[in-house]
């Protein structure tokens, strides 16, 4: 085969060998006469019926035919071979959808990724549970809901964090973002725990917790941002606030102040009033 110009030299072909009859032979000369001619498609369709496969597509390959080769492959039924030749020609969109007939889906995504669909690589690598990557494909996209549950899945709970709070800056897309309870807990546990971030906040609030987030910074003395997510609720949540704080520490001075914030001075009257301060 060396005389073709196009045979492997890779010692595993050793095994390849095999005996052919006088009408192959011919047909081996037509076809290697037809590629000395140019004619390479032909020629390469007679190595085909003869089985010589690889010379088939080494010399398509050598022509610059791609599709030509990855056809021949995809005749044979043999689409992860086809998906390594798009992918070895930088070719990743033809790879990708190569790789996804073969039932590949890991390779399927690295080739979207290649390709810059992160969309689509994201989705794949999240059905080859590479969460990992399907969280930097979906951060890519800016899919930062998504790329915050991948990284959960592997427990990176502060990286998924910093996403949840892009996801905060737009309050009008957090409407329409689907939250589970379990990250509704997570987020208030962030908040509890310290972590006062105005966009945390601005998550519990468009998943109507506002109550629970008004109560959690007034109890921490952070009259100012009480106040903000107060004013963005919904229905009147006054008096279920009066009725949940403690009496007997500074909560219901900080509860007086963010209402008299708020220009709510009946509800503010009505803490003063409990409080025994009725000057105020």
């Amino acid at each position: 085969l060396r005389g073709l110009g196009i045979a492997t030299q890779n010692p595993r072909r050793f095994n390849d060998r095999r005996s052919l009859t006088k009408q192959e032979k011919h047909i081996f000369a037509q076809a290697q006469g037809l590629i000395n001619k140019g004619n390479v498609i032909a020629g390469a369709r007679l190595f085909e019926s003869i089985g010589f496969i690889r010379e088939a597509i080494a010399a398509l390959e050598s022509a610059e035919l791609i599709h030509d080769a990855a056809k021949l492959l995809l005749r044979l039924k043999k689409p992860h071979r086809a998906g390594v030749i798009y992918a070895r020609h930088d070719l990743w969109e033809y790879a990708a959808k190569c790789f996804k007939l073969a039932d590949m889906p890991h390779e399927a995504a690295r080739s979207w990724r290649e390709a810059g669909k992160f969309g689509a690589a994201g989705e794949l690598f999240e059905t080859a549970e590479r969460w990992e990557e399907a969280g930097e494909c979906y951060q890519m996209e800016k899919n930062y809901h998504k790329a915050a549950r991948m990284l959960l899945r592997i427990d990176r709970k502060d990286q998924a964090m910093a996403l949840y709070k892009k996801m905060g800056e737009n309050l009008e897309r957090l409407k329409d973002i689907d939250l589970n309870d379990e990250e509704v807990r997570l987020i208030f546990d962030r908040l509890k725990a310290g972590d006062d971030d105005p966009l945390l906040a601005n998550i519990l609030v468009s998943k109507n917790k506002v109550a629970e987030v008004v109560l959690h910074l007034i109890a921490r003395g952070n009259v100012k941002q009480a106040t903000e997510a107060y004013i963005q609720a919904s229905s009147d949540i006054g008096p279920q606030l009066i009725g949940k704080i403690p009496y007997n520490d500074a909560t219901p001075q900080n509860l007086a102040n963010m209402f008299l914030a708020a220009s709510s001075f009946a509800y503010a009257g009505a803490v003063f009033e409990r409080m025994g301060d009725y000057e105020q």
